[in-house]
């Protein structure tokens, strides 16, 4: 549809978001053996070899995390003919053994060239003020509750390990570490979630007024959340009957993950 639509003399430019997602292009050799290249790298590859006026532009904020992911760039003339390596097999093995030094200099060359360009948005002139928030004596009793429940958590939880034969009882040494870490991991892990989410809510009685001031001024304003909590609602809904969903009255605070 797109090569129907631009036509075979297209010479506009062919801009590619996030660029990143070609990647693996041209697959690849992992320790399970060869691996094909993706559907979406090589769809990219096939627009630019169709439409060959076409100029082209790769915009990432990482272009590439290994030196093999920068096959979908063919139009940056860093392999074939008439450059230094003649392929882009030839053009991995040559840079992996340079390591670091000889990937600076293919950053250099290109920028030297006018291909690659990195920018920053200037913060002259920027102001900010911190908006700080006090908790209230009932936020900091609601803080204080809620450590209490955690500590109790990880103490039923030193005990669950025990029962279960992953930490001996009697002489509390570790049966199966695996296991543990696991279990630890996933525990520490939910605890800062918690947290954050917690104070995160804590933070609105002074945020959402300052929100509706700056509103009032015809400001815009820009929230920045930590997370959206997708996975928990998606877990929420999934537990629900055609009626409740209707509702939607369902529970999304922090306390889902106690």
């Amino acid at each position: 549809q797109i090569l129907a639509w631009a036509g075979e003399d297209f010479d506009g430019v062919i801009a590619f978001d996030e660029a990143h997602a070609m990647a693996n292009a041209l697959g690849g050799s992992s320790t399970r053996g060869k691996v094909k290249g993706s559907e979406q790298g090589m769809a990219g590859l096939r627009l630019q070899n169709h439409l060959p006026r076409a100029r082209v532009l790769y915009a990432s904020a990482t272009g590439a995390s290994d030196i093999a992911n920068l096959g979908y760039t063919s139009r940056l003339g860093l392999w074939g003919p008439e450059t230094a390596f003649p392929t882009h097999e030839a053009f991995m093995t040559e840079i992996r053994a340079g390591g670091v030094a000889a990937m600076e200099l293919v950053a250099r060359d290109l920028k030297a060239q006018g291909l690659y360009l990195a920018r920053a948005l200037s913060f002259a002139g920027v102001e900010y003020e911190i908006l700080e928030h006090s908790l209230t004596e009932a936020q900091v009793r609601a803080y204080d509750a809620y450590a209490d429940a955690w500590a109790i958590i990880h103490r039923n939880l030193e005990a669950a390990l025990e029962a279960t034969r992953v930490v001996d009882e009697d002489s509390g040494d570790t049966l199966n570490r695996n296991a543990k870490a696991a279990a630890l991991s996933i525990f520490e892990g939910t605890k800062q979630r918690f947290f954050a989410q917690l104070l995160l809510s804590m933070k609105l009685p002074s945020l959402i007024p300052a929100m509706e001031v700056a509103l009032g001024e015809e400001h815009s304003v820009v929230v920045q959340l930590v997370s959206t909590a997708e996975a928990m609602l998606d877990r929420r809904l999934a537990d629900l009957t055609v009626e409740e969903r209707e509702a939607l009255d369902i529970d999304l605070s922090p306390r889902e993950y106690v």
